[in-house]
């Protein structure tokens, strides 16, 4: 392990002396073209750098092959596109270019058979400009297909199909089995970027400007209800975010500037979502329902950041932003229902407009060898300026309630951070802290919370092969005005606290022990707990949390062509919380407990026999949420719910040549899910709403790819 260590720091090492990274390589002349050059001290005399800049003209690799999914799943290609049963194209290359007069040219591209694909292009000439270029695609399978009646008329409509007959629960339904069609719930985003930086060594300037398009389109569900019915809609989405931002660097020794604007520009197609009412309406003309959708939006920002070097080994940097939101899309009508007269709206929009203020002080200091001291201050604000006004309220399209007032919710944040560390020698390292965050807010339950936090942490290497990190906070959060809401509507047990704005004690730990007995041998644990309580009192509402985890890692590299690893995580988190039923005190008492266990290991072994390599990968994992409930002195408990994930992955590498190779992998992965809230569900079994039947998942499924990969 020494050893290979050795060899990754002197390739950094060359990398950082040579300008590994294309975009910001020096322009120096090498006084070599060779790829070969005199080994760094440590490392093997036959050692040859691969990937140094100096190497002139095309390099890269191309990969292609095919892959083949059988009994492919929706959960299984979540994110990757890997869904149905069949084959797919592999492909992928990474390409770089680069000559004597500082031209530079890098591609990259990956998963390009799939929707995950993602391809780069960077280039220019180093010191003068630098191009960009990339798309990506993100697939989001939620789970497999359900099922509803409804049609989609268009991204804003759903109807029944023609001839259904109302029912007044869904088991009264008689056209509800034979109407019923596939419906998938996923997504997907693509994301496009360009961007160019040209610096002005000469000026000091550097100037960058960046523009980003990203659109998201697919279903997702939706719930409408109308009075004591409800529909779970496969809504759609079709969103477009456009991006920009520019900056203007000034730097010199002792002082840096940057000037910057940041634009936000958020679309949506689809203005509101209606859909006709599947159940028999309990008010006239309530045969149909209709939700606003995320509304069209805008947010422009300036800032300035600076930075300052000072005697004394002090750093002083500032930034300062401001930022302002546009919402001003047209109201939809207060009711779809014709039979209802709730009066008119107070203006055509909502002429929404926010705006924010942020400031970061920051000081750096090093005023003796081994003292380092810390402190920043932080002011954010966010300022909602939409007018207040009386709008009309109609509940689930079904009655008119009385008028509410909109209330703008603004708050500002402080908060001042102190640090001090100290070396008291090569292997004890010390340092404490403090923090102070105040924030104000209207609206709100409370109008003021103010918390206090100290910590203390302290790194130790007992020996060259033991390494120690250890950190203990402590935290208070106090919210002395707290005021339950006392709508007539809407009033709130005067017990009851909500957890983000409540009183909070909180205490963690961390701690991180690394043993390296020799070269070829690594253990590692790591721990970490939170622990949270929010009332001294018995007050109503999450009263404890507790969230515990620790891993243990293990890496063997008997030698340079062999190395194994493995590990083992578990996490546990649990939430208490009191509750009442009769507007008084807590008469029941929740508790929730979230158990993950997961292992793994990973091997390689390279030249098993010459230009042949073998590796793989073993993942078990296991996740447990249990719900107990005592009620009335009486305890009771959920149903389990439980998620197990096992996969296998193994390949094999054959270096046919010293630039052409054939991969082949297998993979085989097997997931098991309860979960009561959604298994035997189907869209008729809850009497007052129509499901969507998703069911919890479950799949075996397995993969082989074959490809051929090329290097030159």
């Amino acid at each position: 392990m020494q050893k290979v260590t050795k060899t990754l720091l002197a390739l950094v090492l060359t990398g950082v002396a040579g300008g590994l990274a294309p975009a910001h390589a020096s322009t120096r002349a090498p006084a070599s073209a060779s790829a070969k050059q005199a080994a760094p001290a440590g490392i093997p005399s036959d050692w040859t750098c691969s990937i140094c800049p100096f190497q002139y003209g095309w390099r890269g690799r191309t990969r292609l092959g095919l892959i083949h999914v059988a009994n492919g799943n929706d959960k299984y290609g979540e994110y990757t596109g890997l869904t149905r049963s069949g084959g797919y194209l592999q492909a992928g290359f990474d390409l770089t270019y680069r000559d004597k007069r500082g031209y530079y040219l890098y591609a990259r591209g990956a998963r390009l058979g799939l929707e995950s694909r993602k391809i780069v292009v960077a280039g220019g000439r180093q010191g003068r400009y630098e191009l960009t270029a990339s798309y990506q695609g993100i697939p989001h399978y939620f789970q497999e297909p359900g099922a509803t009646p409804f049609r989609s008329t268009g991204g804003a409509s759903l109807a029944l199909p023609a001839g259904w007959v109302t029912g007044g629960s869904t088991g009264q339904m008689p056209r509800l089995a034979s109407a019923l069609r596939p419906v998938e719930v996923q997504r997907t985003r693509r994301v496009e970027r360009v961007a160019a930086k040209v610096p002005r060594p000469k000026s000091h300037w550097t100037y960058a400007v960046g523009y980003q398009h990203e659109t998201q389109k697919g279903v997702q569900v939706l719930g409408g209800s109308v009075l004591t019915t409800s529909s779970l809609l496969p809504e759609s989405i079709d969103y477009a975010t456009d991006q920009v931002r520019a900056s203007a660097n000034y730097a010199v020794k002792l002082w840096q500037l940057k000037l910057a604007y940041y634009g936000s520009f958020f679309h949506d197609s689809n203005r509101s979502l209606r859909w006709q009412n599947p159940f028999t309406p309990f008010a006239p003309g309530a045969d149909a329902g209709q939700i606003g959708q995320a509304p069209s939006n805008h947010f422009n920002q300036l800032s300035v950041a600076g930075a300052w070097s000072l005697p004394a080994n002090t750093r002083l940097m500032s930034m300062a932003a401001y930022g302002r939101a546009r919402q001003d899309e047209p109201f939809l009508p207060v009711t779809v229902n014709p039979d209802l007269q709730p009066g008119a709206l107070p203006r055509s929009s909502l002429d929404g407009e926010v705006v924010t203020r942020n400031y970061v002080l920051r000081l750096n200091s090093s005023p003796v060898g081994n003292l380092e001291l810390n402190a920043d201050y932080t002011y954010d604000q966010h300022q909602d300026m939409t007018p207040q006004a009386l709008f009309p309220q109609v509940l689930t399209d079904a009655y008119v309630a009385s008028s509410l007032m909109n209330y703008p919710y603004s708050f500002e944040k402080r908060k001042t951070r102190v640090r001090a560390g100290y070396r008291f020698n090569r292997r004890v390292r010390l340092s404490i802290g403090g923090e102070h965050q105040n924030e104000q807010q209207s609206f709100q339950r409370t109008a003021d919370t103010r918390t206090n936090s100290a910590w203390v942490e302290g790194r130790f290497d007992a020996a060259s092969h033991v390494n120690v990190y250890a950190k203990l906070l402590g935290s208070n959060r106090a919210a002395p005005d707290y005021v339950p809401l006392s709508d007539l509507l809407l009033q709130e047990n005067p017990l009851l606290r909500q957890y983000n704005l409540g009183d909070r004690h909180r205490k963690q730990g961390q701690l991180r022990v690394s043993y390296m007995p020799a070269g070829m041998v690594d253990v590692s644990l790591q721990w970490q707990q939170n622990l949270d309580r929010y009332a001294d009192t018995p007050l109503l509402g999450l009263t404890d949390s507790r969230d515990t985890s620790y891993t243990l890692s293990l890496g063997l590299q008997p030698s340079t062509d062999t190395s194994l690893s493995a590990y083992y995580t578990e996490q546990r988190i649990v939430n208490d919380q009191a509750g009442s039923q009769t507007f008084t005190t807590a008469d029941w008492y929740g508790d929730r407990e979230d158990i993950v266990h997961t292992a793994g290991m990973d091997g390689e072994w390279r030249n098993v026999v010459p230009r042949w390599d073998l590796g793989g990968s073993i993942l078990y994992q296991i996740a447990r949420g249990r719900i107990a409930v005592i009620q009335q002195g009486v305890p009771g408990r959920f149903p389990d719910i439980v998620e197990r994930m096992q996969g296998v992955q193994l390949y094999t590498r054959r270096r046919l040549t010293d630039s052409l190779a054939l991969r082949l992998e297998y993979a085989l992965e097997r997931y098991r899910s309860n979960d009561w809230q959604l298994d035997n569900v189907t869209p008729s079994t809850v009497p007052n709403v129509l499901t969507l039947g998703l069911q919890s998942p479950n799949y075996t499924v397995s993969l082989i790819a074959l490809s051929v990969e090329y290097v030159f």
